[in-house]
């Protein structure tokens, strides 16, 4: 009651001080502890700022009293100044009284390891807000904090220990104290600590290295004793330690300074060169050369801010260069790989050290090049002198320190253009990345030089025969695109949109296609080749080969390319917007109103321009998209064709008309497309008779993308119809027409009309469902009805599928949809009692689609959902495994699989059923998923507890044995794993 009463001001702290007097003050230590103890939790649980600056010295008065006190006192005397050092209000000065006290009375070693984070917290919170007032104290705070840590062990309490003595460091006088204070701190390094298995703490071997490398690197006053201690341990022989030690000093070294550093240089020099030679480990190897590079940017620094000779590099970077220098001329190249490892991270720390490193090692790699003859041995020098390139573009070199490549540079350029028509597809791939290097370096290669590159470039495109050359020159092409789209644009587009006029065919066609979209990087290219591919797809129109339909539907894609990758561009998306979308309608329009069969009216092109519509309508902004809607609507509503540059034709556009044409109505996947992308926006009285139509033709069209089309779009505009009569109108008709055809007589006459109906019905569920509308429950309720429909029982399970699986193209989030948070949970618990119900009545024929649709929402809904329902589920789960349907049997393995780990109670209690038909099924020869599934389960099966599966060892060690003969080698993969897991099962211990 104290802390309320406190807070209505009911009574003041001190005067429950005072009514704590006789426990406070009583001569029985146990009674003066909970006092203590009392006032210190009244303390933790009020605001940082509800007590004055008085009442809190009469407290800090009291406590720095109290602390001496019993020992058994003070762990609660010590959680009460913890409070205190909290306290907005604490008065100047009390601080100081407050270390001066713990200082002086609290032998922290000899107390447990939440008192002694205690006295650490109360310190590291007066560092953070106290500090300058700390000050005052000078040498006195930092030997008594030395004395507090010395021999703290508890890696909980390290971490704050670690966290404070850089603080210390810098804003304390430690000159007296360098080598005691370096002393306990350096004994723990290097950190050996694994953190126990399910630690509530958290505390990690990497937050514990990291603050006590920060300490080691605090100073350059300790470099004299840190630096020969990093030595010794780079020596050790236990990599976790070298990797630490390495990491150290390359922090180290950009605190202590090249003086430090100087006598050491050759010893580190020495370790570094062994350890990235030997390479035992790529983890010691990239430590080690993160090492080197910092040593070389401690020496560049030196130089720079002195403004002095650059003596210590220089020297340094000399022996580097005489040790590698011989492994680069080696006839052998044994060692090249880590040579250049050594030279590239020493060159990449500055300036200087590019310069000098690169005009030493380009020509003794130029000079071996010229010497070898091997093919390997040539890639392997040019991979090293692109990576040297590479090293350079990290520096900005101008007019006083030109490039180190410069001098070169016509060598290489000369070399790199050679291998072009090298016979090796090897040498032509790296003569490509070698232009491209060049061309990434500022000021390198003039125009003319550019010009000649990209020629040979488009040379290869159009003619050489290996894939994976062509793919590089591409990639070099895109790569000038974005940086020299002028001179791609006037050189090498011409040729390319030469090739392509010229009937390319087959695997030719689309290479030169995918080409012209893999270049279009930059606007000014965007708006020649777009137009050149749809003039191209054009010419298309008329053919009604199947190699004209796959490089007309290789166009479109090659469109969508473009878009996608320049949909961010201001100036490409109103080109798309405005010329694109346009032209692109107008094309397959105008093919409809031909009524042919050519392959421009084909379901796969339609769907390639669907796709395409699709991605530029979804991000345009509110204004342009409404015109866009509004225009689109006049289009399909009204047949108007000047919308998209058509005149008006003798065979009218009625896409939305039963009657229409297959070739018209089909064209309702473009109005998908485009309607159902857009942000919400106001259902006009157009809107509702687009609605209204669209639903006749889902029901009534006999062309199945025409329905399924027509579905789509009506469940997405559903899905974003606001909330009101309207709305509930269309429910209701969409209700009325697809129920009456649902419960149509079932005969094979009927079953495509009824298809069709549970089409739309499911898509408009989605639309319910995603929105959390509330007549979602009729709609999944007359779903699951329909389980013990003869015709339409698997359809409406799988419907399931349809309903929770993210749709690429309506009704997801890119689309604008309405999505409420946790739907698939949420439908989830609404079908689920109705699945478990049906299931238990259902007849033995009609309980697998029970089962199907239970998979569905088992594969999508989050392991606590499921966890929380899972024993009613477990029979239907087994009774899954021994129904003939390989999906089923798939889904439910791998939730099984889950489900071992995360609920092995459960799945224990039904070991006896599981495991003889998951045995059962890993030699089910239709299928090898279902084989894998069943035998990853198999595996898992071992981590449940000894005493339930060691009975069945033998078993399943002998079924196994047939299954290491499978025909497939994932399965026998699979096989050997499970087999090994349970025949090393031991006997559980008596």
């Amino acid at each position: 009651m104290s802390v309320p009463a406190i807070h209505a001001a009911e009574i003041k702290i001190l005067e429950l001080v005072e009514n704590l007097g006789t426990y406070l003050t009583s001569t029985e230590k146990n009674i003066r502890c909970r006092g203590t103890r009392l006032l210190s939790e009244v303390l933790n649980r009020l605001p940082k700022n509800f007590l004055s600056s008085d009442e809190v010295r009469a407290l800090v008065i009291f406590y720095c009293d109290r602390l001496s006190d019993h020992y058994s006192v003070t762990p609660h005397t010590l959680l009460g100044m913890l409070a205190l050092s909290t306290y907005d209000n604490l008065p100047k000065g009390c601080e100081v009284q407050l270390v001066q006290a713990i200082y002086k009375e609290v032998h922290v070693q000899s107390m447990i390891q939440v008192d002694r984070r205690s006295v650490y917290a109360i310190l590291s919170n007066l560092l953070d807000t106290r500090i300058k007032d700390l000050q005052s104290l000078g040498r006195d705070f930092v030997f008594g904090y030395i004395q507090c840590m010395d021999g703290e062990k508890d890696p909980r309490n390290l971490t704050m220990i670690f966290r404070c003595v850089p603080i210390i460091i810098h804003n304390f006088p430690i000159d007296v104290f360098i080598e005691e204070l370096f002393e306990v701190v350096s004994c723990y390094f290097p950190i050996d600590f694994t953190p126990p298995p399910n630690d509530p703490y958290k505390v990690t071997q990497e937050e514990l290295v990291l603050g006590l490398r920060k300490c080691l690197a605090a100073t350059p006053k300790f470099a004299e004793h840190c630096l020969p201690l990093l030595m010794e341990k780079l020596s050790s022989d236990v990599q976790r330690a070298k990797i630490d030690s390495f990491l150290t000093l390359a922090e180290c070294c950009e605190v202590y300074g090249e003086d430090d550093l100087m006598e050491f240089l050759p010893a580190m020099w020495s370790t570094i060169r062994r350890e990235v030679f030997q390479a035992f480990s790529h983890e010691v190897e990239k430590s080690a050369l993160t090492c080197l590079c910092s040593i070389v940017k401690t020496l560049s620094n030196a130089v720079s801010n002195a403004n002095k000779a650059a003596g210590g590099l220089d020297e340094f970077l000399d022996l580097v260069l005489k040790d590698c220098s011989k492994h680069l001329r080696d006839p052998g190249l044994r060692l090249m790989l880590p040579t250049s490892k050594l030279l590239q991270s020493a060159a990449s720390a500055s300036d200087p050290a590019c310069y000098k490193i690169i005009s030493a090692v380009v020509p003794i790699l130029l000079e071996q090049f010229h010497k070898c003859k091997q093919v390997n041995e040539r890639v392997s020098l040019l991979h090293a002198a692109l990576d040297f390139i590479k090293v350079c573009k990290s520096f900005t070199f101008g007019d006083d320190t030109p490039s180190p490549v410069i001098p070169f540079k016509d060598s290489l350029a000369s070399l790199f253009l050679s291998l072009l028509s090298d016979h090796s597809s090897q040498l032509r791939c790296i003569g490509i990345t070698g232009l491209v290097g060049l061309m990434s370096l500022n000021a390198i290669m003039n125009i003319n030089e550019k010009k000649l590159a990209a020629m040979h470039f488009t040379n290869i495109v159009l003619t050489d025969q290996d894939n994976k050359v062509c793919s590089e020159a591409v990639t070099a092409l895109a790569f000038m695109s974005m940086e020299f789209s002028l001179l791609v644009k006037e050189e090498v587009l011409p040729q390319l949109i030469k090739e392509l006029d010229s009937r390319a065919t087959g695997t030719r066609h689309r290479f030169i296609v995918n080409t012209l979209a893999g270049i279009s990087m930059h606007s000014d290219i965007v708006l020649t080749t777009i137009p050149v591919m749809l003039q191209h797809l054009g010419t298309l129109s008329e053919d009604n080969t199947a190699e004209s339909l796959e490089t007309a539907v290789n166009t479109i894609q090659s469109i969508d390319i473009v878009v996608n990758s320049n949909i961010s561009d201001e100036q490409c998306l109103d080109f798309f917007h405005s010329k694109l979308l346009p032209q692109l309608l107008r094309i397959t329009v105008d093919q409809a109103l031909q009524v042919n069969n050519y392959i421009l009216c084909k379901e796969d092109v339609v769907s390639s321009i669907a796709t395409v519509c699709r991605n530029i309508a979804k991000v345009l902004d509110d204004r342009v998209a409404s015109n866009l809607v509004s225009n689109t609507i006049s289009l399909f509503l009204d047949g108007n064709l000047e919308n998209i540059g058509l005149k008006q034709s003798s065979q009218h556009f009625r896409p939305l008309e039963i009657s229409s044409p297959w070739q018209h109505t089909q064209l309702v996947s473009l109005l998908t497309s485009i309607i159902c992308s857009m942000k919400t926006f106001e259902l006009s009285s157009q809107c509702l008779e687009l609605m209204e139509k669209l639903l006749k033709l889902s029901l009534s069209s006999e062309h199945h993308l025409t329905c399924v089309s027509a579905a789509k779009c009506y469940a997405g505009l559903v899905n974003k119809h606001k909330q009101g009569t309207d709305l509930d109108s269309s429910l209701e008709t969409v209700v009325e027409s697809t129920c009456r055809m649902l419960q149509d007589e079932i005969s094979d006459q009927n079953i495509y009309n009824r298809q069709k109906a549970l089409t739309l019905w499911l898509w408009v569920t989605k639309a319910l469902v995603l929105r959390a509308h509330f007549k979602s429950t009729q709609f999944t309720t007359k779903l699951i009805s329909l389980f013990e429909d003869h015709q339409l029982s698997q359809m409406a399970a799988d419907g399931f599928y349809i309903i929770l699986s993210e749709s690429q193209d309506v009704l997801n989030k890119d689309m604008h949809c309405d999505i409420k948070l946790m739907y698939r949970q949420r439908l989830f618990m609404q079908t689920l009692p109705r699945i478990l119900a049906g299931f238990e009545k259902a007849n033995e024929d009609k309980k697998q689609y029970y089962l199907s649709a239970l998979s569905h929402l088992l594969q999508f809904i989050p392991k606590q959902v499921l966890l929380s329902e899972l024993p009613p589920l477990m029979p239907m789960l087994v009774q899954s495994l021994y129904c003939q349907d390989v999906g089923l049997y798939v889904s439910t393995s791998d939730t099984l699989s889950m489900l071992i780990q995360d609920a092995p109670t459960v799945i224990s209690l039904y070991v006896d059923t599981l495991l003889p038909q998951l045995l059962t099924l890993s030699t089910y020869q239709q299928s090898m998923k279902v084989r894998i599934a069943a035998l990853k389960c198999i595996g898992l099966f071992v981590t449940l507890p000894t005493h339930v599966i060691y009975p069945r060892q033998k078993e399943v060690v002998r079924r196994l044995a047939s299954v290491l003969d499978d025909r497939k080698r994932l399965v026998r993969q699979q096989a050997v794993t499970a087999r090994g897991l349970w025949f090393l099962l031991e006997a559980p211990k008596k």
